[in-house]
């Protein structure tokens, strides 16, 4: 049995007061955590990811269990409703319904931010204040931290015809191609960069020399040629072995690459 419920360990435990989450909201997370579980699993599962101190709280004057299957039924009921009692406060409603409305992206990814706006929500709704469709429309877009990805979804908030779903997934395919975007303009900045720096001209014994690398795309190695701006030009392809090529123009050279 303890196998069992260390292997459904949530990603954080119950603080009572000290949690972001209300009490309906920690028997939402065992409810999901134990799907398909008996209520023995269940009890057990509030007792070991509640703090000891929450969970002396809400059971002083319970009687203990008996270890039978139909008495743990009757205790959790009594536990869950204890829980809702003490931690679905109005304090703690007001204290959410604040951080929902200053609820912005700040400094997090776009990701974050749904996250946490979407988790309020939640909250929110587990205290039986619900947010409705359009302000939670709003609150993404008004949260989002770049005015670009703002101008791109401006059309949907006010569109009735979007749900927050919708107007959530548009959000992120914007976001993305933005990202894919930006990524591809500081690679070409980069491959453009390294080209530059790839040709060279330099002074060797008073003849005027440019270095040329190619990329040989056989080995994916480097083709170094020294041209010497003296003499007749020749052809010049990224198949020849590495040495030196005389031509007149550095114009002349044809790169076949």
């Amino acid at each position: 049995m303890q196998n069992v419920i260390r292997s459904l360990r949530p990603d954080k435990n119950f603080e009572g007061a000290k949690d972001s989450r209300s009490g309906t909201t920690w028997i939402t997370v065992m409810y999901h955590e134990t799907e398909r579980h008996p209520d023995v699993v269940r009890y057990l599962w509030l007792k070991k990811y509640t703090s000891s101190r929450v969970w002396k709280e809400v059971t002083t004057g319970l009687t203990p269990s008996s270890r039978c299957y139909q008495d743990y039924e009757r205790q959790l009921k009594k536990i869950l409703k204890q829980l809702r009692k003490t931690f679905d406060t109005d304090e703690h409603l007001h204290k959410t319904e604040r951080q929902f409305n200053n609820c912005v992206q700040g400094t997090d990814s776009v990701y974050v931010f749904i996250e946490r706006l979407e988790d309020l929500s939640s909250e929110l709704y587990h205290l039986g204040s619900p947010v409705l469709e359009y302000k939670m429309k709003w609150k993404l877009y008004n949260g989002l931290k770049g005015s670009e990805l703002r101008l791109r979804v401006n059309d949907y908030p006010d569109d009735r015809e979007v749900d927050y779903m919708e107007l959530k997934e548009v959000v992120l395919r914007q976001h993305r191609r933005m990202a894919n975007i930006n990524e591809t303009t500081e690679s070409s900045r980069s491959f453009d960069k390294k080209a530059r720096d790839d040709s060279r001209v330099a002074m060797v014994d008073g003849v005027k020399t440019v270095v040329i690398v190619i990329a040989d795309l056989g080995n994916d190695k480097p083709l170094t040629l020294d041209v010497s701006l003296s003499t007749r030009s020749r052809l010049v392809t990224p198949q020849m072995t590495t040495r030196p090529v005389s031509i007149t123009s550095i114009w002349d050279v044809i790169f076949l690459v």
